[in-house]
């Protein structure tokens, strides 16, 4: 994985090199990605690897002179050669800037419809949701063990993507943390209950009621879930409930989230940000969210009129 890595800095040129065609690096470089593609061909690379050397191969894929292009795309292309690379891509280049093309002004349409398909496919091969989530933890933990990395966040992308499509794994992702899951994908609990409060509300709100009976063991999980889900426009007893658990929160994480979810709440009911707001340990929210009180300064979000003097003391 080093190795692939490293190739980028080798594939690149001198500062001021033209790297046209017919240009003496060009010509080198061509040759190294010729036998690159020949090598990964006739070698067993695994997944992390294919996806990093794409990665350190994709300027010339995308931007360079013809002569070098052909050969990088040959192995970019290899992304697709099975589900368990095409996986590994999504994770770890979950923003698609590494290894996809961008595309005019469109962006990148080609890395969206190639994830929408992806999720598309692991949901048709994997209909037992515990199935899935065997296969997404093996491959969380080949990235674990190629960039030494226990919390690669940015897979929380493609994997949030996942959940708002697949709701039976968000589903089992959510029970099995309740019953004390530690693996890789139980990190991604908050974005899983997030995804059911967005579609199933009644469902995920019993799930975060279930995981808040516990006392604090889950209250970062749930708090996570209300900064991705979508809110309701009338919060019922048992969101009030949560919110509140969560705002006075005495745990640095858990208000770490706070700020996020005060912006959504201000946008339903601003007298409730106001009182949420107002009831978390000051000095601890604002060393854990920098931007706690970025809401109260804004006429759009929260009017200051509406503030009661008990309140700003």
């Amino acid at each position: 994985f080093v190795a692939a890595q490293t190739l980028g800095d080798a594939l690149r040129g001198p500062i001021g090199a033209r790297g046209g065609d017919g240009d003496d690096w060009a010509d080198e470089f061509t040759d190294t990605l010729t036998r690159l593609d020949a090598y990964i061909d006739s070698t067993d690379i695994s997944a992390t690897v294919l996806v990093r050397v794409a990665e350190s191969v994709h300027w010339h894929a995308f931007y360079g002179p013809e002569c070098s292009r052909v050969a990088a795309q040959r192995i970019i292309s290899k992304l697709d050669r099975d589900i368990e690379t095409r996986t590994t891509r999504a994770l770890i280049d979950a923003w698609g800037t590494n290894t996809w093309p961008m595309e005019g002004g469109t962006g990148r349409p080609q890395h969206e419809a190639d994830n929408n398909a992806l999720s598309h496919d692991l949901t048709d091969r994997f209909a037992d949701p515990a199935a899935l989530a065997l296969f997404l933890n093996a491959r969380l933990a080949d990235i674990k063990e190629a960039t030494g990395n226990p919390d690669y966040w940015l897979g929380q992308l493609f994997i949030g993507r996942l959940l708002l499509k697949n709701l039976d794994l968000a589903r089992y992702i959510v029970k099995c943390r309740l019953e004390g899951d530690t693996t890789l994908l139980s990190s991604h609990a908050g974005r899983a209950l997030g995804a059911l409060l967005t579609a199933r509300r009644d469902e995920g709100s019993h799930l975060a009621t279930q995981m808040l009976d516990a006392g604090d063991t889950h209250l970062l999980v749930v708090a996570e879930s209300y900064m991705f889900a979508t809110h309701p426009a009338t919060y019922e007893e048992t969101d009030l409930m949560a919110l509140r658990r969560i705002f006075r929160s005495e745990s640095a994480p858990v208000l770490r989230y706070t700020s996020n979810i005060a912006l959504e709440v201000a946008r339903r009911d601003k007298s409730l940000a106001i009182d949420l707001l107002s009831s978390a340990n000051i000095d601890l929210a604002m060393r854990s969210a920098g931007d706690y009180f970025i809401w109260l300064v804004h006429e759009d979000t929260i009017p200051f009129g509406l503030i009661r003097d008990d309140q700003l003391r």
